[in-house]
């Protein structure tokens, strides 16, 4: 998915690739609200549910944003990031506890994290500000996941998400509206939302058949997908530092997450 929104990037302003993102979703999901019938929707908490919206949407925004000017290696790893943020957060912000070896993980993904940035080299590039911006939306998005699965149902959830997201992000995509033009850039744009419903979707099967603890790990696989397509289209082979990075973050990610399950 962000390859082809690194693609679509000349084509399109970010805000139209996330709303088409979710507008096609959202009609993909149509399909099986009515299956499982219309009242399935009924919730008493549609705060939750924006805020969901809200904050989900804008981290893959952040992550579109800055595809086209960092790597979509290091723009995927700093999102990916998100796990190592929410143990911080929570404990800031949501009085959770966390264990010690959960804080060693967060440690050991941060100077992952750190070694991917390379300070010392020309700084921090504006991309990477934006990216680690949708860590943490993407962190506070995943803690309204947490929150809303204690009463709602999986469809409603997605349903939710994909509709509120679009409403959210339609003003922003007139306001900056570019489109393609041809035919191969809106394949890409309609292929994007498709992989977002067909990503949520096996995400959400696999849950039923393994626990998050067996899949923490194959979650982050789309770190390496990335890296490989970086590689092979653009030409961005990670340094010995990026992939020193990379090993720590996928590393204190897992850790983390493997950790926190077990509470």
């Amino acid at each position: 998915m962000g390859a082809l929104a690194k693609a679509v990037s000349s084509y399109a302003s970010t805000a139209v690739v996330v709303f088409i993102q979710n507008l096609v979703s959202v009609i993909l999901i149509v399909p099986f609200v009515v299956y499982v019938g219309i009242h399935q929707l009924k919730t008493q908490r549609i705060g939750m549910h924006f805020f969901r919206a809200l904050t989900g949407s804008a981290a893959w925004y952040c992550l579109f944003l800055a595809i086209p000017i960092i790597s979509l290696t290091n723009a995927t790893l700093l999102l990916y990031s998100a796990p190592l943020w929410m143990p911080l957060l929570g404990f800031l912000f949501f009085e959770e506890k966390v264990s010690p070896k959960v804080w060693l993980g967060v440690l050991v993904g941060f100077v992952g994290i750190i070694l991917v940035l390379q300070p010392g080299k020309d700084f921090f590039h504006p991309g990477d500000f934006i990216a680690l911006a949708g860590a943490i939306l993407m962190s506070f998005a995943l803690f309204s996941v947490r929150w809303l699965r204690t009463t709602e149902p999986v469809i409603r959830i997605l349903f939710y998400y994909f509709s509120l997201s679009t409403l959210i992000f339609l003003p922003m995509a007139l306001l900056y509206w570019r489109m393609p033009t041809t035919l191969l850039p809106w394949c890409y744009l309609i292929a994007i939302g498709v992989m977002m419903a067909l990503s949520q979707l096996f995400i959400t099967m696999a849950y039923k058949h393994a626990s998050a603890v067996r899949l923490s790990p194959y979650i982050y696989s789309v770190i390496i997908f990335s890296a490989l397509l970086d590689w092979f289209i653009w030409g961005h082979a990670p340094n010995v530092w990026e992939n020193g990075g990379i090993v720590l973050v996928l590393a204190g990610g897992i850790i983390a997450s493997l950790e926190s399950k077990k509470k």
